[in-house]
């Protein structure tokens, strides 16, 4: 009989029904915002090659690249700052990367007025 492996599982699934550890929920600690700036963002490499020659160009790598972005950005009670940009070196052009994606200042002046 081959379902015998399936009945001794059972009492196995039946225990993970309940909460063995007696775990409460998560909280509110992530509804909390972080204090100062929280910095993200990730870093790439791009690296690619002809397999054969081009007589129209001697190299044959087609993308060499080192690319990062970096994001922030703080929200209080009296202003908003956002910032996301990306810096780069790309050896094929021979050439930096520097891109303002996003920078915003947002405040208010008065109960009236928001810049």
């Amino acid at each position: 009989m081959r379902l015998w492996p399936l009945l001794l599982l059972l009492p196995a699934a039946a225990l993970a029904q309940d909460d063995v550890w007696d775990d409460d929920e998560w909280g509110d600690d992530w509804d909390e915002e972080p204090a100062g700036l929280v910095w993200s963002g990730f870093v790439e490499a791009g690296i690619g090659a002809r397999f054969a020659g081009d007589p129209f160009v001697d190299r044959r790598g087609t993308l060499e690249e080192l690319r990062g972005r970096v994001e922030t950005s703080q929200q209080t009670d009296a202003f908003t700052v956002e910032l996301k940009a990306d810096v780069g070196y790309d050896s094929v052009e021979n050439d930096g990367i520097v891109d303002l994606r996003n920078f915003t200042l947002a405040f208010s002046l008065s109960d009236d007025t928001d810049v």
